[in-house]
């Protein structure tokens, strides 16, 4: 992530807090001449208070901003606390499977990503042919785009909600575009955009159902082997 900078309240609030215990123990030390015990006590004392205070920041919802390499910059708000190494993945190239209980805020941190990154956002949900994903031509000749085709040829963030339960098969053709770098949609061989994001989220890593999310789908180890594995546990400050 070393071309964006994230910039939060939470941060600054923590160094501040650090500042002020500094503060605190030169001003203590200070004041130890000829009243050590009550120097002592009164260093105790504004660390106590000063700890307190990092505690109460700790536990304030992290409001982001988000620097580009162009210099721009957005406030993508409250973020989860492993949004910045998920951008990080993205902002490398990764393709990112993106694993954890429903209700944790994968699509919302997909949302954010896109916003961060300065493109547009597409997500489609499990599918069971492969025509949902790369689109199809009518009778007529009319090619119908999918918002996968959107984010490949123009780019953007593209997210796969629900990943595992689709059908694997239906699957295969994306793991050939992941492999190769291009794909051949129904009326063109369309190679990747620079500024491609993918994003697949789910609630298990691919290997099946679950005692929870019993009707998940094992994935092919091929596909699998495209992605970098994140998980996305549930995160108390921004569900408070």
């Amino acid at each position: 992530m070393s071309n964006y900078v994230t910039k939060g309240e939470f941060g600054e609030a923590i160094a501040s807090t650090v500042a002020s215990v500094n503060a605190a123990i030169t001003r203590g030390l200070k004041e130890t001449e000829g009243a050590y015990s009550a120097g002592l006590d009164a260093i105790r004392k504004d660390c106590q208070s000063a700890i307190a205070e990092c505690i109460k920041a700790a536990s304030l919802p992290r409001e982001l901003h988000i620097v580009r390499p162009d210099s721009t910059s957005t406030n993508v708000g409250k973020a989860h606390k492993a949004f910045p190494q998920l951008l990080a993945m993205l902002a490398t190239g990764a393709n990112v499977w993106l694993a954890g209980p429903a209700g944790s805020g994968k699509t919302t941190a997909a949302e954010q990503c896109a916003k961060a990154l300065g493109v547009p956002f597409y997500s489609c949900g499990a599918i069971s042919y492969e025509e949902k994903l790369t689109g199809f031509q009518t009778a007529n000749g009319t090619t119908i785009r999918t918002e996968f085709r959107e984010a490949w040829e123009h780019g953007g963030v593209f997210l796969w909600d629900e990943i595992d339960g689709s059908d694997s098969n239906a699957v295969l053709p994306f793991n050939a575009a992941l492999s190769a770098g291009y794909h051949p949609f129904p009326d063109a061989k369309i190679r990747r955009h620079k500024d491609c994001y993918i994003i697949a989220a789910a609630n298990t890593w691919g290997h099946g159902g679950t005692f929870e999310y019993v009707g998940r789908l094992k994935q092919d180890a091929a596909f699998m082997d495209r992605f970098v594995t994140l998980f996305w546990e549930y995160d108390s400050v921004i569900e408070d």
